[in-house]
């Protein structure tokens, strides 16, 4: 791989894992709009303990947004990303498997989990915007004050 094609990967892999960044922090800041800007119109979802569908981004947002609120505070952390673009770096499909650890809490209950993302984005715009949230629950731990 040539020096522009190696600048291209890596900067097209820092653009996806940047939407992650600004996905995670759109939630916890409760940054409606943030997070909207994150996302393709339609997406599916994929996420233990949820009905597996194609939602329109806006009713994705309101079903995530009505499990944040039950919490005084969020906090999702997305590591050890992997990504791979379908047809390489200029394309318009990605997929990015990446680590998570969550944490909601109230002064009555918190949670910590650890999981696995399975996003798949597609560049739209000369944007990334994720299409696709598949997550895989490793583990839960709770807590009660």
């Amino acid at each position: 791989m040539n020096e522009e094609a190696t600048l291209t990967l890596l900067l097209e892999q820092h653009a996806v894992i940047d939407v992650l960044s600004r996905y995670a922090r759109g939630i916890d800041r409760r940054d409606k709009k943030l997070y909207r800007a994150c996302l393709c119109d339609q997406i599916d979802i994929d996420i233990e303990g949820m009905e597996e569908r194609s939602r329109s981004a806006d009713e994705w947002i309101t079903e995530a947004f009505s499990i944040s609120d039950n919490y005084a505070s969020t906090q999702h952390l997305i590591t050890n990303h992997e990504v791979h673009f379908k047809d390489g770096p200029n394309g318009n499909i990605a997929r990015c498997t990446a680590h998570l650890q969550a944490q909601q809490w109230n002064p009555q209950k918190s949670t910590l989990l650890g999981g696995r993302y399975d996003y798949g984005l597609r560049k739209e715009g000369g944007e990334w915007r994720i299409d696709r949230i598949g997550l895989k629950v490793d583990w839960v731990e709770e807590s009660s004050e």
